[in-house]
């Protein structure tokens, strides 16, 4: 794993790299006055003094860390991603419509067991998972980045306004882009004032 500790920073970090825990530790913690058996989780980007578990009827939960009065780690979940990729051919009489990636749970792929979302968002992948649209378009994918839309900022509605122009002036018959539901309206907002008078949608 690139980063052990995922989003954790500040007083959750230290917690964790005292103990040698990182995410998918598999742990059983003393809070106060009861017990509790999970994973540790993702968190959400800044998490500072929360450590995020996942128990195991697969809700999370989160405590403070000066809440936490001991944790053992009892082993490491496997997270796996299989994903079932088949080869596209493209026709020649359909149009092409570009998707640009853009965060959301649309184009991802989740272990339940774990509750981990990895991006999944080669062309192949989408078509295998929606056959449909071969019947439709030729498909061609782009993940400019992969963020919960709360953290999405005016810097992420240039970078899609500036790909979604450039697309639509190369020849593109269309541009999909994905985008996680919390502030979608403010993302489409904001690419209605920056795109104008393209050739295509």
């Amino acid at each position: 794993m690139k980063n052990k500790y995922g989003n954790y920073a500040g007083n959750a970090r230290e917690f964790l790299k005292k103990r040698n825990l990182g995410l998918w530790s598999e742990v059983k913690a003393e809070i106060e006055d009861f017990s509790m058996q999970g994973l540790i989780a993702p968190a959400p980007e800044g998490t500072r003094e929360v450590i995020y578990l996942k128990l195991p009827n697969g809700y999370n939960t989160a405590f403070a860390v000066d809440r936490i009065k001991s944790i053992e780690k009892t082993g490491t979940a496997k997270v796996e991603y299989k994903i079932t990729a088949e080869k596209v051919e493209k026709q020649p009489t359909l149009p092409t419509v570009h998707v640009l990636g853009a965060g959301g749970t649309v184009a991802s792929k989740i272990d339940y067991r774990t509750g981990a979302v990895k991006a999944s968002f080669s062309t192949s992948e989408i078509v295998t998972a929606i056959p449909e649209l071969t019947d439709i378009a030729n498909i061609d994918t782009t993940l400019l980045f992969n963020i919960f839309s709360e953290n999405m900022t005016s810097t992420h509605w240039k970078k899609i306004a500036k790909e979604t122009a450039k697309l639509l002036t190369s020849g593109v018959d269309g541009v999909v882009i994905t985008h996680g539901t919390d502030t979608m309206h403010y993302t489409s907002a904001a690419l209605s004032f920056m795109l104008a008078k393209l050739p295509a949608p």
